[in-house]
């Protein structure tokens, strides 16, 4: 996590990495009005990136609402071995 990453989410390094990242990033749907709990899991079941639609927003660990660009998608040791989830934004 970089400081951008800690100002966006209103949280530091330390503080987050006690934590799972989905507790400070936390998807939301304006269009459907529900979080997004599954998002990163549908990405280590499927074993394929996903985006964003401009329906998404991010709350924040202050409880701000974000209009973001992200990308998320599983990350590979040199072995092909799935090691963790990645996010761009």
């Amino acid at each position: 996590m970089n400081s951008k990453a800690e100002k966006l989410l209103c949280v530091t390094y330390e503080e987050a990495r006690q934590n799972l990242l989905i507790d400070y990033f936390r998807i939301y749907n304006h269009r459907t009005e529900t979080f997004e709990d599954r998002l990163l899991e549908h990405v280590f079941e499927t074993h394929k990136p996903r985006g964003l639609s401009r329906e998404h927003r991010l709350l924040n660990n202050a409880d701000e609402y974000m209009f973001v660009s992200a990308s998320i998608a599983p990350i590979y040791n040199e072995d092909g071995q799935k090691q963790r989830i990645g996010y761009c934004v």
